[in-house]
């Protein structure tokens, strides 16, 4: 995950822990996002 930066202090505390709870599980290997690489079909 990236650092706030400039948005350091200005962002909810809420959000920064739920980001930082995510950011866990993706670490911990809890949290996985299946990803479909087909192409995507025209209409």
């Amino acid at each position: 995950m990236a650092p706030l930066g400039p948005f350091e202090g200005k962002v909810p505390a809420e959000a920064v822990a739920l980001a930082a709870a995510r950011e866990a599980d993706i670490r911990a290997g809890v949290f996985t996002v299946e990803i479909n690489d087909d192409e995507p079909k025209s209409t």
